[in-house]
């Protein structure tokens, strides 16, 4: 005779593929969210800052200062500048704010269109009109822009 004890309980298929299911998106979250909290300790963004400097410095007649730079992942890959300049040729500050950032959403790179927003805090800008008509905006932007890495050669 078979005791009751002895007869193992007949199991759910879709119970344990949902209990596996659960356990799997669980254990991704965390994955995500613990990447979302190392991964800006791990890279450093600032250290791409000369580079970013020197690249700008040669594409205007001017020169940019840029602050220190921070990854944050939170929603979204966002970058903190912590202060930016632009003077023209003469050391005049045409654009200046010290709480900028840009930031692509995850959701546009997901969708295949990725968008990038720069946005400054109170940001001082001065643009003069000069009594012979020309913009010191205008100024910063060469004739010709030399070519980059890369680039093909402009026919001409």
């Amino acid at each position: 005779m078979v005791s009751p004890e002895s007869i193992a309980p007949i199991s759910k298929p879709g119970a344990s593929l949902g209990k596996r299911l659960i356990v799997g998106l669980a254990g991704l979250l965390f994955v995500l969210v613990a990447a979302a909290v190392v991964l800006p300790f791990v890279i450093d963004v600032d250290q791409y800052r000369p580079e970013i400097v020197r690249a700008a410095n040669e594409r205007i007649r001017g020169k940019l200062e840029l602050g220190k730079l921070k990854l944050t992942l939170w929603g979204r890959i966002r970058v903190e500048v912590a202060g930016l300049k632009i003077f023209d040729t003469a050391g005049k500050e045409l654009v200046g704010v010290d709480d900028a950032h840009l930031h692509i959403p995850l959701s546009s790179l997901w969708s295949g269109e990725p968008t990038l927003t720069f946005r400054m805090e109170e940001p001082r800008v001065s643009v003069i009109k000069s009594a012979a008509g020309e913009v010191n905006f205008l100024k910063l932007v060469p004739e010709a822009l030399p070519p980059s890495e890369g680039s093909p050669p402009v026919a001409g």
